[in-house]
């Protein structure tokens, strides 16, 4: 840290020449993290040297049930100001829908992209480990309004035999 950006910018080109693009730039960026401010300018210049149009970041480092008053607090705060500033450099931000994070639960999800209040900001819906695909189905039905990116992928759900799978 600081980044190479030079670095960055030349698997921008390489993975252009391919035909392809980088849409999303997976950032593990988090205001409960002790290095927020020092990363916020950093991984902006990330996003931008890729070519990314959007960013996906993090709420937190406790559950919705358990954070208290404060982490909710930083992160309304933290997250509203960095869409502000990656929207005057052209870039959307996404928040990751994930165990252990504000984003846990649908209506915490809700919650927290409802206060922090912010058009340049949506969520990244990454269904929850363990359910049943209709109840995924359904989880993401009800958070699409406020979806801006999905993170799909394939998981282990419950295995009964050996190839026993769900796609989410």
């Amino acid at each position: 840290y600081p980044p190479n950006l030079d670095e960055h910018a030349s698997f921008r080109n390489t993975v252009e020449d391919l035909g392809l693009s980088i849409p999303v730039f997976s950032s593990y960026l988090n205001p409960a993290s002790p290095n927020w401010d020092e990363s916020v300018g950093n991984d902006l210049a990330i996003t931008s040297a890729l070519g990314s149009a959007m960013i996906r970041v993090w709420a937190g480092d406790s559950g919705s049930a358990t954070a208290d008053g404060v982490l909710w607090d930083m992160c309304i705060g933290s997250l509203r100001e960095f869409s502000k500033r990656a929207q005057g450099r052209g870039v959307r931000v996404c928040v990751e829908r994930h165990s252990n994070t504000l984003t846990d639960e649908t209506e915490a999800a809700f919650r927290l992209i409802e206060e922090i209040d912010h058009p340049n900001l949506g969520l990244n819906w990454q269904g929850p480990y363990g359910q049943e695909r209709i109840e995924t189905a359904d989880d993401l039905d009800r958070l699409a309004a406020i979806t801006t990116h999905v993170h799909a992928q394939t998981v282990v759900a419950y295995p009964n035999k050996p190839g026993d799978r769900i796609v989410r």
